[in-house]
């Protein structure tokens, strides 16, 4: 259940400024002769800005071996520029063999499937592709990421070098029901409506131009929700050096969403207007696409569009029909086959994989000559880099690329944009809360939800995300939290904490109220100065009480921990941290077991809960009487400092009712033994 409306924390976090919540730590006291030299605050950074342009080369393979960066002509909104510097990534002529071409650095793959606009044999067909594409160009050459978008947009599988990881995720992707979605199947049905209504002599036109309006937002919607996921998915790959590309698998995308509905009507409609009204609509429905293009050029990310539907898409359609206007006063041409919506779909493709320097593969080419195309492609890469010094940024800029020598041929991207700061964090967020399954940070950033209690109805539960302690001195975090349920946002925090010293963790909590039902949250943190992201996706489901079995939630371990805690607009230097179940309990502190219990339809019978705490011995907790005029409630049992030795337990709840027992929940609890003197 990942939605894009994720984006929202993310924008709030790319606009915290230097101000926020900040926690300084106490100094640590040191020996006179020891003492560090006094920080005064003051950071110095070096960075160095390029504009980037991958061009392939082909031809003579000679001449490829001799090229330097004088042989490359660059302009730029019609200006030659100089200084160019080149990188190299090309397999040298004398390691030549019969073997398949593979890129001379190792490539990064993005494998996107558009569910909305995968026909039923296409989404079986890209699938298949997908897997046979794994195989051909991962081993040896690359690691690749697999992102699909229907109803929510879900990551399968982070960057791996393991084909088989991506082979299990694309399995997963196979069988997933949220990952389907039959819109581009009922097209052909769309289309048939607006022509029965063209058909009907009695005032006809009117309806179908409605109708076909009607179809044509709907249509333009997808398409700006589809190209807005693959725009922020594009962020994933900032960071990662080229060669980089988007194997992007649509059948029915096009450049000007529900344009061919202009196509259906005549001239008899052009006279009412009607028909400028859609094509109008259609030319808006194309900004989406256009920003792809530049966001592809920002990111110096190529396009591999993938058709998979093959030729059966050209004979799905009616054929070519003809409607008499009202009255039967004029014949119009009315049924635009639909070989020819297929073909401003292949247009679009082919325009986005060659604006951005790659190719689209159409009519269901097999997956041996795309992977054998893909790496040709990929074999001889030059990236010509420049000091964008003086360009706009943010702004699509025409660009051309030529070789001095002859017997080479160059294919690049058409256009450059110059992404500023600003643009660049924004576009990383986006892509961390889009498809946190994806992200690339070393750092294990956790999301925990304590529950709180159950009134008028709903859950009370403490959201609470934590960032492990930085050795940086003076770090920063920029974190954010959405918290989603089915078809909203939420609820959704952000801030900016700061600690005075290395090796103090940072904890940023919420309390929020719970409706029953499914929920997830997508968190993010940015440390300010290194500009490390890190991403964690966390789903969970509350009971409705008044229907439901009897259930116990997960259950939470809590422990008085040192940190930045901030909650409510305020940090405090300590707080009570939520402890995964990987991490033992510290022996000389106090814990809580929380976790909520609710009876269900039998709590008017009397239930009780009983809990155990198992290990070299066992220690029981007295019984608590569900009250059968409060459904849910919570447990929160104390382990005293001290009270369990090192080494592994167990905590048990079960909901009796009389003596049998109806539910059960456990939790496995590890105590650290004490540090050696």
């Amino acid at each position: 259940m990942r939605r894009a409306a994720r984006i929202a924390a993310a924008a709030t976090i790319a606009a915290l400024s230097c101000g926020g919540a900040a926690f300084s730590a106490p100094p640590t006291e040191k020996p006179e002769a020891a003492a560090a030299p006094a920080d005064i605050g003051f950071q110095e950074r070096a960075e160095i800005r390029l504009a980037q342009i991958d061009v392939t080369v082909s031809g003579d393979a000679q001449v490829v071996e001799s090229l330097t960066a004088g042989d490359f002509l660059v302009s730029v909104l019609g200006h030659r520029i100089d200084g160019l510097t080149l990188d190299r990534l090309c397999r040298s002529p004398r390691e030549a063999d019969p073997r398949p071409a593979e890129a001379a650095r190792a490539a990064t793959f993005l494998f996107f499937f558009d569910q909305p606009h995968l026909t039923m044999a296409g989404r079986q067909r890209a699938i298949e592709t997908a897997r046979d594409l794994v195989r051909r160009l991962v081993p040896g050459s690359g690691r690749a990421m697999i992102v699909s978008s229907a109803e929510t947009i879900e990551t399968f599988s982070g960057p791996t070098e393991d084909p088989g990881n991506l082979l299990a995720a694309l399995d997963r992707l196979e069988k997933s029901q949220h990952q389907w979605d039959p819109y581009a199947q009922m097209e052909e049905r769309r289309v048939a409506d607006v022509l029965a209504l063209l058909d009907d002599p009695h005032g006809g036109v009117h309806a179908a131009v409605a109708r076909a309006r009607e179809y044509q937002a709907e249509e333009a919607w997808q398409a700006e929700r589809s190209l807005s996921r693959v725009s922020m998915a594009l962020g994933l790959l900032d960071p990662v050096e080229p060669p980089k590309a988007v194997l992007y698998f649509a059948d029915t995308m096009r450049a000007r969403p529900g344009g061919h509905y202009v196509d259906l009507f005549g001239e008899t409609v052009l006279r009412v207007g009607a028909s400028a009204l859609l094509d109008a609509e259609a030319t808006l429905g194309s900004i989406a696409f256009d920003r792809l293009v530049n966001d592809a050029a920002a990111h110096g990310v190529r396009f591999y569009g993938i058709e998979a539907q093959g030729l059966s898409g050209l004979g799905e359609g009616a054929g070519l029909a003809t409607s008499r206007g009202a009255a039967g006063s004029d014949t119009l041409l009315s049924a635009i086959p639909s070989n020819l919506r297929v073909r401003a779909a292949q247009d679009a493709l082919s325009v986005l994989s060659l604006e951005s320097g790659g190719q689209a593969f159409l009519n269901g080419m097999p997956a041996q000559r795309i992977a054998r195309r893909i790496l040709d492609d990929l074999s001889c890469l030059f990236v010509v880099s420049f000091d964008p010094l003086g360009l706009p940024e943010d702004e699509p800029l025409p660009v051309k690329v030529a070789v001095r020598k002859p017997g080479v041929e160059t294919r690049s991207r058409g256009r450059l944009v110059v992404q500023s700061d600003s643009a660049r964090l924004t576009s990383r967020l986006f892509a961390a809360f889009a498809t946190p399954g994806a992200s690339v940070g070393t750092l294990p950033l956790r999301a925990t939800v304590v529950p709180t209690g159950y009134e008028d109805g709903r859950f009370g539960g403490l959201v609470q995300i934590f960032v492990p302690a930085s050795p940086y001195p003076n770090a920063g975090w920029d974190i954010g939290a959405s918290l989603l349920t089915p078809g909203s946002l939420h609820d959704e925090t952000s801030a900016r904490i700061e600690v005075g010293r290395g090796g103090v963790p940072v904890v940023l909590e919420r309390e929020v109220r719970f409706s029953p039902g499914p929920f997830e949250i997508v968190a993010v943190a940015r440390e300010t100065s290194t500009d490390e992201i890190v991403s964690r996706h966390v789903e969970g489901a509350w009971p409705d009480p008044r229907s439901a079995a009897p259930w116990i939630g997960p259950i939470a371990l809590l422990q008085p921990a040192a940190g930045a805690f901030h909650r409510a607009g305020a940090t405090l230097p300590r707080g009570s941290l939520a402890l995964p179940e990987e991490e033992p309990l510290l022996r000389d502190r106090a814990a809580a077991l929380v976790t909520m219990v609710c009876g269900g339809a039998r709590s008017r019978g009397g239930l009780r809960v009983a809990r155990t705490l198992t290990g070299a011995s066992t220690v029981e907790f007295p019984e608590i009487d569900l009250d059968p005029d409060d459904p849910c409630v919570q447990i929160r049992d104390l382990v005293p400092a001290g009270m369990l030795g090192p080494g592994e337990f167990r905590y048990d709840l079960r909901v009796l009712d009389g003596g049998e027992e109806i539910a059960g929940g456990s939790r496995r609890i590890s105590v650290a033994a004490p540090p050696a003197p």
